[in-house]
């Protein structure tokens, strides 16, 4: 798309020189154009959000259609993932970066579109450094002339003298403020004047201004020194004409009070610092200075005591009379200072919040009799320590809960002050509050179900808490009793009869709670008179029976009925039942009674051995393997003693 030119050369055998024909043309299309190809980043502070924008424009004759708009790194985001632009048209696309770190990085916004010639377009997006809101340098202010009472007309000289702490120094930016009644800088469109650190170095701020509200003129700067500092020097200078009567005290100082911040200076190294401290001069009086402050170092939830005693020091006055105090704006750390002995003088006390964790800011002040402050910035760093789980908290059954029932379901809430902590549970119970026993291991969910509980019995349980490092933590001892047991067991099979024989029977049952039995059993006939009638009983507690009647009359109709108690008294007693023994040995035609069919039968296989056709081993009494007189005498017994029965059903 878009205008193009060439020409056209026309060559010949003669010596005429060749034709040149001049060509255009104009191609419809659309063309993408982007404001600029890097987008440069300078973030507020670590997981502060910070956008720049970028105008893409179509100076094509067609439509431009951005069909796909990403970056290389997720901590990039935007709005947009296509776009359709007209002609002569712009769009500004916003680039949000979240930093996570302080570190500088390189990544790329990527633009595919329709445009013929530039179908791909990548786009630059420079992270150079976010701020980290750590102190590492302070900055005193000391007059370097030799004027001893300055009046209208002199001029004064203030050096600003920079103090790493233990950090690598790669810019600063300062404000430094002075009444504007009474001076001004003698050079107002360069009032720094470069010396020490500031020497070769690289102004990105430079200027003057004064504000309305105040009176106060402001002097800014900001640099970026040659090389990286270390060590102790003179940061620049700065001279001051004395255009109005000084006061009977002026102030002169680096600013650090809302809006004129000693802000995050944002390097383009790998780190970035912070300079926010108040150092001020008063003409006849010089501030204390601070001379250093050490890290904060403790544990969660302890405490750090740190002695002030020549942490600071003052042309005027002894430490003595330096007062200490610090400022939280947070609200979060808190701190006390008191002098417990005169040789070891005033000593703070650091209190980090309650469970809390990480990095924290706070103000130290030293003050001097006459009013002169010197500030610092002290960092807290709290180790986070893996505490205890918290004492879980009985829901339910309440202490003190009564007439329960023989299942429980207990509730309770557990929690930790850690973080996204896993807890398990183990569940204590007992009779008494000095016998509690586990009978839960590693529960996943705050509740727990009994059941078998003993009726009208006092319980006591607990609950104790653990936590993925194995650190337990018990919760209260409550108390809960069960109710008395009314209720009778329920018979949930049988009783009935099995395997009946000639003079044996099984019996059997099954109950929904361990009972004790009782079996009454005797010959039907007289039953209700207890003619007869025997007792069987089961005193093992059991909720599943299998017991034998024996020593019973063949072919006779037995009733019985089975009682079943549970160990609160309460007592069910099954409906009247019947049983028939077998006929007996007896019935050698199978039928159920002994009468003379068997006779004929025992007639036709008397005097048969083992092997003839005829030969009945039912009837062979003696087990000889022959018929003889003596299994005639037993089978005559027999057959005098049996009375033909049948086995009998069960009665109502």
């Amino acid at each position: 798309p878009g205008e193009r030119a060439d020409a056209l050369v026309v060559s010949n055998s003669s010596a005429v020189e060749e034709a040149l024909v001049s060509l255009t043309g104009m191609g419809p299309g659309p063309n993408l154009e982007v404001s600029t190809t890097r987008l440069v980043f300078s973030g507020p502070g670590i997981g502060k959000a910070a956008t720049v924008d970028l105008s893409i424009t179509n100076t094509g004759s067609d439509t431009l259609r951005v069909s796909e708009i990403a970056t290389s790194d997720t901590l990039f985001v935007v709005a947009e993932v296509a776009l359709t632009i007209a002609p002569d048209s712009t769009f500004v696309l916003g680039v949000a970066h979240t930093p996570i770190s302080s570190v500088s990085r390189i990544d790329t916004l990527t633009l595919v579109s329709n445009d013929l010639d530039t179908g791909t377009m990548k786009v630059l997006l420079d992270v150079i450094g976010t701020p980290r809101l750590l102190g590492s340098a302070r900055l005193n202010v000391t007059r370097v002339d030799t004027v001893q009472v300055p009046a209208i007309g002199d001029t004064i000289s203030v050096e600003l003298l920079l103090k790493p702490v233990d950090e690598v120094v790669e810019g600063v930016e300062v404000f430094f403020g002075f009444d504007a009644a009474v001076f001004q800088p003698v050079s107002i469109g360069s009032p720094v004047t470069s010396v020490g650190i500031s020497e070769g170095a690289l102004f990105l701020i430079h200027r003057f201004f004064k504000e309305t509200d105040t009176g106060r003129g402001v002097v800014h700067f900001l640099i970026l020194p040659q090389s990286s500092v270390t060590a102790e020097g003179t940061l620049a200078r700065i001279q001051l004409a004395v255009v109005g009567p000084i006061p009977a005290q002026t102030l002169l100082g680096v600013l650090n009070e809302e809006p004129l911040l000693n802000t995050n200076h944002i390097t383009l190294g790998l780190e970035a610092y912070t300079l926010a401290s108040e150092n001020r001069v008063t003409m006849g009086n010089s501030p204390p200075v601070i001379k250093y402050f050490p890290l904060i170092a403790t544990p969660e939830d302890r405490a750090r005591s740190v002695a002030l005693k020549g942490m600071a020091t003052d042309k005027e006055s002894p430490v003595e009379d330096l007062n200490w105090f610090f400022e939280d704006q947070d609200s979060l750390v808190a701190i006390s200072v008191s002098t417990f002995s005169e040789d070891v003088g005033p000593v703070a006390r650091f209190f980090p919040p309650k469970n809390g964790y990480g990095a924290y800011r706070v103000m130290g002040i030293v003050a001097d009799p006459a009013g002169g402050r010197d500030t610092t910035i002290v960092i807290m760093e709290v180790e986070q320590v893996n505490d205890p789980p918290l004492p879980p908290e009985s829901i339910g059954p309440v202490d003190g809960a009564f007439d329960l029932p023989s299942t429980v379901g207990f509730d309770w809430k557990g929690d930790d002050p850690d973080p996204d902590e896993t807890l398990t549970y183990d569940f204590m119970l007992g009779t008494t509050d000095s016998t509690l026993s586990v009978t839960a291991q590693g529960l996943t969910e705050s509740k727990h179900t009994l059941s078998g509980l003993s009726a009208q019995t006092d319980y006591f349980w607990q609950v104790v808490s653990t936590d993925a490092a194995g650190l337990k933590t018990p919760g209260d001892v409550s108390k809960f009793s069960t109710a008395k047991d009314e209720i009778p067991p329920k018979v949930e099979a049988g009783p009935m009869a099995f395997e009946p024989t000639s003079n044996s029977v099984g019996l059997t049952w099954r109950t929904d709670e361990p009972t004790r039995d009782k079996v009454r059993y005797g010959p039907s006939e007289g039953f209700a008179d207890s003619i007869g009638v025997q007792e069987l009983v089961l005193d093992n507690l059991s909720t599943l029976a299998n017991v034998s009647l024996t020593d019973l009359d063949p072919s006779t109709d037995y009733a019985y009925q089975v009682s079943h108690s549970d160990t609160a008294g309460n007592t069910t007693v099954s409906a009247l039942k019947t049983f028939t023994t077998t006929a007996g040995p007896g019935d050698l035609t199978n039928n159920g009674v002994m009468d003379f069919a068997d006779f004929v039968r025992f007639a036709q296989a008397y005097g048969h051995a083992s092997g003839d056709p005829d030969f009945l081993p039912d009837a062979d009494f003696g087990g000889d393997g022959i018929i003889g007189f003596d299994d005639f005498v037993s089978f005559s017994q027999m057959y005098i003693a049996a009375t033909s029965k049948v086995v009998g059903e069960e009665k109502p």
